[in-house]
């Protein structure tokens, strides 16, 4: 792929805290060559990029109305993890740093916070309540605002003085991950604990067993990809956390995006004295 004198690492050797801050060579990669991991992160993009494909296919021929909050948010967060990739395969492909650290750190803010506007846009189905939903909304609107802003300031001081303020950054982009799961956690868990509340007389029927089964399994993904996450945060595998990163949110995505039309599906086919209000795409 790149020419003989560009810099090579074994799989075994190669390192996944950070990248080689040395300028390379013309024609090479800001990462130290290996066919293997360029391999991995090139699927993983390109897997990123299909799902991101299908989830748009799928909102324009399932949704009659454009201008919904689930419509948007579904359709700006895929933006964002589509960015997220152009960012991995501009630092494959080439040595444009400044362009992969816009367009990370667009796709990061983009798609964090979009799929928590697509978990907030339909909590109203499972009636948690105005005062639930409000406070929901406040917190995603108020954290987005506070952690993206810090991240964002850090970001573009580490640009200047990257060494003096590396360790600042991964503790702020660690606290802000931190809470952007807990975040996730309460929302997909919400959405569990309402549904139970409000068919507590159907939970013997089958479709209500199969939406309930549908809404669990969607928060165990969404658990269980926010702590790889995270713990490769914490590990300093940063490149591997890099490439399966927008990978993990286009599968959240897509996954929310079956289960939560189920659940409208559900609220469709249920009798007019059932809880659950009844939503029209």
């Amino acid at each position: 792929m790149f020419s003989s004198p560009c810099p090579y690492s074994s799989f075994s050797d190669y390192n996944w805290s950070s990248t080689d801050q040395r300028e390379p060579p013309p024609g090479c990669s800001t990462l130290v060559w290996n066919p293997v991991v360029f391999l991995l992160a090139s699927s993983f993009q390109i897997c990123t990029i299909f799902i991101g494909g299908d989830i748009h296919v799928q909102l324009f021929y399932r949704f009659r109305k454009k201008k919904t909050l689930y419509f948007w948010s579904m359709m700006i967060a895929t933006w964002g993890t589509l960015s997220y990739s152009a960012a991995v395969l501009t630092t494959l492909l080439g040595n444009v740093p400044m362009a992969a650290t816009i367009l990370s750190n667009a796709g990061w803010i983009i798609m964090t916070t979009g799929f928590q506007f697509v978990l907030y846009s339909r909590l109203h189905l499972v009636n948690p309540g105005p005062k639930v939903l409000r406070t929901v909304l406040i917190c995603i609107i108020v954290n987005a605002m506070l952690f993206h802003g810090i991240i964002i300031i850090l970001a573009g001081v580490a640009t200047v003085h990257p060494e003096a303020i590396l360790e600042r950054v991964f503790e702020a982009f660690s606290f802000t991950e931190i809470v952007f799961t807990v975040q996730e956690m309460v929302i997909t868990t919400l959405y569990v604990y309402y549904f139970i509340q409000q068919t507590v007389e159907t939970q013997g029927e089958p479709d209500t067993k199969r939406t309930l089964k549908l809404l669990i399994a969607a928060e165990v993904v969404v658990f269980v990809t926010d702590v790889i996450l995270n713990l490769l945060l914490y590990k300093w595998r940063f490149l591997p956390r890099n490439m399966i990163q927008p990978f993990c949110t286009a599968l959240k995505l897509k996954i929310e995006f079956v289960v939560l039309n189920s659940l409208v599906d559900y609220s469709k086919s249920i009798s007019r004295s059932t809880a659950l209000p009844r939503w029209d795409n």
